[in-house]
């Protein structure tokens, strides 16, 4: 496919109808189906009209965290991966609400920084440096 030509979308409408649009690479609505119950139909009927349908993307599932509130954990410290699979820490508990200042690749990388401003493994847990 050129980057000119135009490209198939498939949205819901206000009423809820899902439709296909053909759109040009600045936005600009080329043709547009008749309005669906599923998305189902509407990428059959896509398809019936030669357009190519690429399969849509499982959206990623967010990291789900607990909340706990301060003053009931005041040495509490959260290591965590968010929903894009970097990682981080956060120290609610300190004076300032310690966090990290940027995002690591790895939990070993997390870890080590999170070591470096207080945070302490729990006995027999070092192995958690050593593995990802």
């Amino acid at each position: 496919m050129k980057t000119t030509d135009p490209i198939l979308h498939i949205r819901t409408t206000v009423s809820g109808k899902w439709i296909w649009e053909l759109r040009t690479a600045d936005k600009h609505v080329v043709n547009v189906s008749e309005g669906f119950d599923t998305r189902a139909e509407c990428e059959a009927d896509a398809q019936k009209h030669g357009l190519q349908v690429v399969p849509k993307r499982p959206r990623r599932s967010h990291t789900e965290l607990t909340v706990v509130r301060v003053r009931q954990q005041p040495d509490t410290w959260s290591i965590y991966e968010d929903g894009y699979g970097l990682w981080h820490w956060k120290h609610p508990g300190s004076a300032e609400e310690a966090a990290s200042k940027c995002a690591f690749l790895t939990k070993r990388e997390c870890l080590a920084d999170a070591l470096k401003h207080g945070y302490r493994l729990e006995p027999g847990r070092q192995d958690e440096l050593a593995t990802e």
